[in-house]
Order: structure tokens, then C-alpha cells, then sequence
């Protein structure tokens, strides 16, 4: 695995944090290097990394992370560590999950994948590999996508499974060719042997074998090269042709102790002395399995060892050294329940671990899902009501025209009528009554549209206002009428000496004053009075109108700012009216978040009280 680094988003990084990255890129790729050769070392840094890196949250930060313990996952599994490496496998799965990382998915799900066939845990390995194969389309990447398929062969051969098995395989390899990778080619040839080999096409094993020998040697790999003849070795010893796998055997030895490669020296021990052991030469297969134990004992995993005394146990048996076998049955018993112990921790352990990251990803995925779910319906109710109101703005228009202008020809015509009939005084009462509608129902239509335009929430024509000189206004423009009513407008301003300047929509706030004052006046006995009030508070006004009227009746005040609602009382139906003007009241304070409030008394009278904030608000509706 070669560690690419993500690019970073350096505006939200400080120089200081854009170099500290670089530095620990730079171990990570040392660390990478002394994976192969010095374990320890490796070991040691990454824990170092993983300990710096615990408590910085920032995103490229914890990519470093998950990276070096996936690295330090790799490292465990080598070393049999199983659970250690599965964990620290899901933990780094769920970083690049969070960061939403395809490519460290991608190889963390493959390794998993890997680490779960050893464990024979061949439903989990299915799962992480084919997920493996998923993001690696995703990303393109041809040579990822026969990794993961070669490995998932594996898995299907496990089962027997083979023709599953050899569907992945030959995706694999076209995956492999397409890429070029001819390290990669011998890999899944070998696999391909092996498939053939569970099946007992040993022709067909040895001849795939073979393959992978010559593009290893093309390669000029030698690590390939003594795996693929491994491969071979191991065909001709399932086939029971223990000399030809003998053969293979000797020369994996020989190059294995000229590298070096002491892990893989040993484990080939046990296939030669059981090689030995099929040709009948009882003496070289003791040789060289004690020479196996030995170093195993020493160095490396008790998987190993188990293979060997397993071994050694066929050998002394068929040597018929009863005691050497007892004795070395005894050893392989003790480590084999050890092991199994052991392994059964592990396994429950990984088993939690998984299930937990399981149902964390399916929360995950859930709340992902959902919060996808509540954004499509926003857009969809945010077009929705764009186009309702693209509807109600042609509606608008349209109502306008077509309704407003054929009343303004009826009254035009109603006009010439009276003006030529002269005194015909039965013909003109009816035109007095027509041209009387006409005037309801135009004040009707003005309403409802001026009620229908507030409530689309169209934007305020704020400006600062002399609240003084608004109430004055709608005393100068309502005196008239209240004269001849024989009522007395009291404006009563008790404020500051300086005047109260408001922002708010002047000629809105001025048609709400009006319109509960025109009703004052409507609703008032003659001989009375109507007052407005203003207070000036420290963030508000109160602007009062008080009148001493008729009432309204305690059950009908949670109604009044209702469209169409009328309090129906004898007192009240001869008064003319649309049932609209409150709600326009109430919708033209609401949108300068302010509020009103109304007290009242049958036969005593009613007080409105508009109140408005004085600090300057730019979010009105």
C-alpha cells in the first residue's frame, strides 16, 4: 500500500500546521519503508504518531491518523495479532468514513477483508471485500479493483464456491492486465492454481503455476518468484508429487536464506518435511523440521510452530517413535489450546467491534439519509411555494384589471346617467343604490387584494418616521367626517421632548392607525369622543385609539382579526363594512414584529393599542 496523501484545504491551515504535515508525511513514508526490514523501529513510530495526532482535530490531521493505524493494523496482522489488527483496521475505517475518504475506505476494507478470512470469518470478509471492489470503481482504479476481486476469490474458494470464485479471478486479471501490472498478473495467476488445485485440476493448477513463475521472472521479482514457486510446490504435494514439490520447495529455501526472509523461510519448513515425509525420507524431514522449530520457537508466530509439530507428529508416527510423537503431541495440544483461547477472545472481541462499527454506519447512514430526505422536501416545498406565488402575483394582476376596471365603468356609466335624467327622482334612488354598491364592492375588492398583497410577505418600504406627524395626519384626514358625526378627536401625545422617529413602512403603519380610527368613529354615538394615545417606552411605543362606542361582546375579541368576521349583534348590522379591515390591521403590525392589543366593554367603549419596537429591526417580513 502506497500512502497518497489528500489535498489540503491550506486556506484553513496556518503555515505552521501546513508544515507539521509535511513532516509527518515524511515519516509516515520512512515508516513505510522499515515496514518490510525493521518491524520494531516501525512499531515505535507509529505508536509515537498515533499518540501526537490523538487530540488535533482537524480533518487532515486525522487523515495522518487513520493512515498510521492502518499501517500499524498491517504490522499486528504480521505479526498474528489479529485482534489488535482488526481493531485498529476499524477504527481506521471509521476516521476515513467520517472524512469521507474513498481511497482509505477502500484499502481499509480491503485489508479488513483479509484479516476476516484468516479468522474464517468468510461472511464478514465478503463484506468488506466487495465494498473493497465498490470504491475502487468508484475511484477508477483498475489496479485496486483486481486487488480486492483476486482476494474475494478467496473467500468463494473457502465456501466452494469455484465458479463465483472464477468470476472474480478473471475480473481480476483483466483488471490487472488493464493496468499494467504484471507483478499484479502473477498474483492472480497463482490464485488461479490454487482455485483449480481445491478442485483437483492439477494439469490445469501446475500449468497457472507456471504462469506466475515466468511473469515473476519477467518482473525481475524475487519475493514474487519464491511465492509463485511456493504456489507451485504446494500443487504438486496436494497432486502427490512429493519430488517435483520438493524440488519447488528447496529452491524457495535457498533464495528465502539469501534475503533473508526468515518469516518465510520458516513457514516453508513444514511443507518441505512433509514433502520428505511423502517420499519416505523420514531422516531429512526431521532435519529440517527442527531446524524449522528452532527458529519458530525463537522468532517467529505460534501458527508457525503449530504447523511444524503438527508435522513432526505425522513423521515420528510413520517412523514409528511412538514417544517423540507422544511427547510433540503434547506440545501441539498445549499451544493448540492456547491458541484457541486466545483466538476465541480475539474473535468475540473483533466480532463486537464489528457489529458495533456496523450499527454505528447504519446510524450513520440513516441520519445521512434523512438529513438528504429533509433537504429534497425543502427544495421541493421552497419551489412549490415560489410557484404559488408566481400564481398569486398573476392572480393579483390579473383580479386588478378584470374586477376593478368593469366596476369603474359601471360607476363612469351611473355618473352620465344621473347627469341626463335630471330630476327623475325614482330613476336616480335606483342609481343612488347601483352607484352604492359599486362603491361596496370596489372597497371590498381594495381589501381583499391589499390583504392578499401584505400576505405574500412582500418586502417593507422601511423609512424614519415622525410617529408625531403620522397621527396627526389620520386626525386631519378623519376630522371631517367625525365633525359631521358630532364626535371629537383627542390626540393626546404624551412623549419626550424630542420627537419619536420610527422605522417602519409610513404609509402601512398610517392605513392601520386609519383603519381603527375610521372604525372608532364608525362604531361611536354621536356626542362622544375618540382618542389616540402615544407612549414612548425605552425599545417600544404603544399608540392607543380609545373610543366610546358600543363594544364588543368578550366572546367575539378572540375572533376579530379574522378574515370576513363580523360581531353579529342588532347594534352592529347596520353598520357597513368588509370584514377585512382588522386583518389588515393585524397583518401590517405583524410584518414590523409588533403587536396589538385590545380591551373592551359592552356600551362603554374599546382601546386598540398598536405596539411597535423602536429599535431599528432590517428583518422584517
Amino acid at each position: 500500500m502506497v500512502h497518497k496523501t489528500a489535498s489540503e484545504n491550506r486556506d484553513n491551515l496556518t503555515a505552521d500546521q501546513i508544515e507539521q504535515l509535511r513532516g509527518l508525511d515524511a515519516t509516515l513514508s520512512e515508516v513505510f519503508d522499515l515496514l518490510e526490514n525493521d518491524t520494531p523501529r516501525a512499531g515505535d513510530f507509529l505508536e509515537q504518531i498515533l499518540l501526537q495526532l490523538e487530540d488535533n482535530p482537524l480533518d487532515e490531521f486525522q487523515r495522518r491518523r487513520a493512515y498510521a493505524q492502518l499501517l500499524l493494523s498491517r504490522l499486528n496482522y504480521r505479526h498474528m495479532n489479529f485482534h489488535k489488527a482488526i481493531a485498529l483496521g476499524l477504527e481506521s475505517l471509521a476516521t476515513y468514513e467520517m472524512l469521507e475518504d474513498i481511497s482509505g475506505q477502500h484499502e481499509t476494507n480491503y485489508l479488513l477483508g483479509i484479516y476476516h478470512i484468516r479468522f474464517n470469518d468468510n461472511v464478514q470478509a465478503m463484506d468488506n471485500l466487495m465494498r473493497a471492489v465498490e470504491l475502487a470503481e468508484q475511484l477508477k482504479d483498475p489496479k485496486g479493483i483486481g486487488s480486492a476481486s483476486m482476494i474475494l476469490s478467496v473467500v468463494f474458494r473457502n465456501m466452494g464456491h469455484y465458479n463465483r470464485a472464477f468470476e472474480q479471478l478473471n475480473y481480476a486479471l483483466r483488471m490487472k492486465h488493464e493496468a499494467e501490472d504484471v507483478y499484479g498478473e502473477a498474483v492472480v495467476y497463482s490464485n488461479i492454481a490454487r482455485t483449480h488445485a481445491a478442485m483437483k485440476n492439477f494439469e490445469k493448477a501446475i500449468k497457472y503455476a507456471e504462469k506466475a513463475i515466468t511473469l515473476s521472472r519477467r518482473r525481475q521479482a524475487e519475493y514474487l518468484l519464491v511465492s509463485s514457486k511456493l504456489v507451485l510446490g504446494e500443487v504438486y504435494a496436494q497432486a502427490n508429487k512429493h519430488t517435483e514439490a520438493i524440488q519447488q520447495f528447496e529452491k524457495c529455501l535457498k533464495l528465502c536464506h539469501q534475503h533473508e526472509w526468515l518469516e518465510l523461510e520458516v513457514s516453508i519448513s513444514s511443507k518441505v518435511g512433509s514433502a520428505y515425509l511423502g517420499v519416505g525420507n523420514i531422516e531429512k524431514a526431521i532435519e529440517v523440521l527442527h531446524n524449522g522449530l528452532e527458529m519458530s520457537e525463537q522468532h517467529l508466530s505460534n501458527y508457525i510452530t503449530l504447523e511444524i509439530l503438527d508435522v513432526l507428529v505425522q513423521v515420528y508416527e510413520k517412523q514409528e517413535d511412538f514417544k517423540q510423537a507422544y511427547l510433540y503431541l503434547q506440545k501441539l495440544h498445549k499451544l493448540q489450546q492456547q491458541l484457541i483461547e486466545a483466538e476465541r477472545t480475539e474473535r468475540l472481541s473483533a466480532l463486537e467491534m464489528t457489529y458495533q462499527m456496523r450499527i454505528a454506519r447504519e446510524e450513520a447512514n440513516s441520519q445521512r439519509m434523512r438529513a438528504e430526505e429533509l433537504e429534497l422536501r425543502a427544495q421541493q416545498d421552497r419551489e412549490y411555494f415560489a410557484q404559488l406565488n408566481k400564481l398569486r402575483d398573476e392572480f393579483l394582476s390579473a383580479a386588478t384589471h378584470d374586477l376593478k376596471n368593469p366596476l369603474s365603468a359601471i360607476r363612469t356609466s351611473t355618473y352620465l346617467l344621473r347627469v341626463k335624467i335630471g330630476d327623475v327622482s325614482d330613476l336616480r334612488r335606483h342609481i343612488d343604490t347601483i352607484d352604492y354598491q359599486v362603491g361596496r364592492m370596489t372597497q371590498l375588492i381594495t381589501d381583499m387584494l391589499d390583504l392578499a398583497k401584505l400576505e405574500t410577505g412582500r418586502s417593507l418600504a422601511i423609512t424614519e418616521t415622525s410617529i408625531h406627524n403620522l397621527i396627526h395626519e389620520v386626525v386631519q384626514d378623519h376630522q371631517q367626517i367625525a365633525d359631521q358625526r358630532n364626535i371629537r378627536l383627542i390626540c393626546n401625545c404624551q412623549t419626550s421632548d424630542t420627537d419619536v422617529i420610527l422605522a417602519i413602512d409610513d404609509m402601512l403603519i398610517q392605513r392601520a392607525i386609519a383603519n381603527l380610527v375610521s372604525n372608532a368613529i364608525k362604531y361611536s354615538p354621536t356626542n362622544t369622543a375618540v382618542k389616540l394615545l402615544l407612549h414612548d417606552y425605552d425599545d417600544h411605543v404603544h399608540i392607543s385609539i380609545i373610543d366610546q362606542g358600543i363594544g364588543i361582546p368578550e366572546q367575539d375579541l378572540p375572533n376579530i382579526f379574522k378574515r370576513f368576521y363580523r360581531v353579529q349583534s342588532g347594534q352592529t348590522q347596520a353598520i357597513e363594512g368588509t370584514g377585512l379591515g382588522l386583518s389588515i390591521v393585524k397583518t401590517i403590525i405583524d410584518q414590523h414584529n409588533g403587536d396589538i392589543l385590545v380591551e373592551s366593554e359592552i356600551d362603554k367603549g374599546t382601546k386598540f393599542t398598536i405596539i411597535l419596537p423602536t429599535t431599528r429591526n432590517d428583518t422584517f417580513s
